[in-house]
């Protein structure tokens, strides 16, 4: 169930939005240029004074692949309430009511990305802490004119783009996206000038969304209708001679034995109802809520 049609209210849950995170309504029109539209994805549950939003709560259909099974989970996002109106009880009226449209409508398991964790336990949320494959990758790097960065503003780029999205396998069998792109689009809008570069790998017919880190090559998604191994990502990237990093579930990009960290990011995975994936896992920080 999409945002409401009527055009005043989708500007006043946008204006609400941008009194919080000022980045978040330019972040949005970006995306819907791309076309992966916030408002046509969310269903957002929303308290309002006269035709004011004072706090909303959204909620996403998630495709995954979790244990080789493929589920839809319910996402949590976008919540946010006025600040001058905290303390009135909007926020647990709306995610009362997103929670259960939550259940009803989508299933038992619903996930978030949070930087107060305590606040989502007490509606039934726990902790799930994500860790990040730590390797040494010894490979001869291979030289490919055809490999290059891509810029989702261009036409050419972003067609590409969004073409290899809707038809990638998921790069984990036990915890991965299936979402055919806008998630992955709208978020990379959000991230701004701080997402990863989209680098395409011809030879592989993959896109690999990687950070150079000084210390390591971080690798935050790989686009590809066949996962390679990381020893191929990281030879046609031009190597990783001060290791690779991999925040994903890599079973299949890595199913060697390997190290691993916590995860270093701000928000922390939490999930409400069953999702038994055993350690190690990590979601891209290109499909989060």
């Amino acid at each position: 169930m999409p945002y409401p049609a009527d055009p005043s209210a989708r500007t006043a849950i946008l204006d609400l939005l941008g009194s919080v995170w000022p980045h978040v309504p330019p972040s949005v029109e970006h995306a819907s240029r791309w076309g992966a539209d916030w408002c046509e994805v969310s269903t957002p549950f929303v308290r309002w004074e006269d035709a004011r939003a004072l706090s909303l709560v959204g909620v996403l259909r998630l495709p995954m692949r979790v244990n080789g099974r493929d589920v839809t989970l319910a996402g949590i996002h976008g919540v946010c309430t006025r600040a001058a109106h905290r303390g009135r009880g909007l926020f647990r009226s709306a995610i009362d009511e997103a929670l259960r449209f939550a259940e009803r409508e989508i299933g038992e398991t619903a996930i978030l990305w949070t930087e107060e964790p305590a606040i989502y336990e007490r509606f039934g949320f726990r902790r799930a802490f994500e860790q990040i494959a730590t390797l040494d990758v010894d490979v001869t790097p291979v030289r490919d004119a055809r490999s290059r960065r891509l810029d989702p503003d261009l036409d050419e780029d972003l067609a590409l783009l969004k073409r290899m999205l809707a038809s990638r396998a998921p790069v984990s069998d036990r915890l991965a996206t299936r979402e055919p792109g806008w998630h992955f689009l709208i978020d990379l809008a959000l991230h701004g000038s701080l997402a990863p570069a989209l680098v395409h790998l011809p030879a592989l017919d993959a896109i690999v969304a990687v950070e150079d880190r000084g210390r390591a090559l971080r690798i935050h998604d790989v686009i590809a209708p066949r996962i390679p191994d990381v020893g191929e990502l990281v030879a046609h990237l031009g190597g990783a001679p001060w290791g690779v990093e991999i925040a994903l579930t890599c079973d299949l990009l890595c199913p060697r034995a390997h190290d691993s960290i916590p995860h270093d990011a701000t928000d922390v995975l939490m999930v409400r109802g069953p999702l038994d994936v055993p350690p190690p896992f990590a979601l891209s920080s290109l499909v989060r809520c």
